[in-house]
């Protein structure tokens, strides 16, 4: 439910952006240039800054093919059948009752660079039902971000404290307490879902003198 469009510069102000959408992609803004295998490294649109970009390719696609192949026809909408599995995933405990799943239904990029890796899931039981499939793949993407959030702080040398989450996952409550029990990071809901034309606007406005540089991304 993240994508580290994380903020972080140097000084860090501590904050990652992290996107929901088809892919789970989060970034730290810095106004060094680093390079590291964890993370890409993206010219940010302000001068002298930077964004180390890290993408999970089989985020909330993850999520759509569950829907699309578990979910049965009920005439409810993808918002709708979200909202009922996050419903029902809420009432399973943490770890699935040993249901593990490991999301890389559509390759890997960092840290492995891996467009060969396929997903992994293991710990099937009887009792395990499709809620238990859905939360573990919330709780895979979550693991998945940690991982690339540790990249990125050991490869920068500074701690991101939050998160801010936009994108059409962000919508979830469950899955943004599943990744900060996981991160151990407080996590925000920013108030424009989709922050990338936002942001693309505002820069826009700025590049030509209508609006002063934003210092930090929206959020509520």
């Amino acid at each position: 439910m993240v994508s580290p469009a994380g903020w972080c510069s140097h000084p860090p102000t501590g904050r990652g952006l992290p996107g929901a959408g088809t892919s789970v992609v989060s970034g730290a803004y810095s106004d060094r240039f680093i390079t590291h295998r964890a993370f890409r490294t993206l010219y940010g649109g302000i001068k002298d800054s930077y964004l180390f970009e890290t993408a999970l390719m089989g985020g909330g696609y993850t999520i759509s093919w569950f829907l699309d192949k578990f979910a049965p026809s009920t005439g409810m909408d993808h918002y709708q059948l979200l909202d009922h599995y996050d419903n029902a995933a809420a009432q399973i405990p943490a770890g699935c009752e040993g249901l593990m799943l490991v999301p890389y239904w559509n390759s890997v990029l960092g840290p492995y660079w891996d467009a060969s890796a396929s997903g992994i899931v293991v710990g099937w039981r009887g009792i395990h039902q499709p809620a238990h499939l859905y939360r573990a793949i919330l709780e895979g993407i979550a693991y998945e971000q940690h991982l690339n959030t540790q990249g990125v702080e050991a490869a920068s040398g500074q701690s991101i404290e939050r998160f801010i989450a936009v994108g059409g996952g962000s919508r979830s409550a469950l899955w943004r307490q599943i990744i900060a029990d996981v991160t151990g990071k407080a996590i925000y809901r920013a108030s424009a879902t989709e922050a990338a034309a936002l942001g693309a606007g505002i820069l826009a406005a700025s590049a030509v003198h209508l609006s002063p540089v934003p210092a930090r991304p929206p959020r509520r």
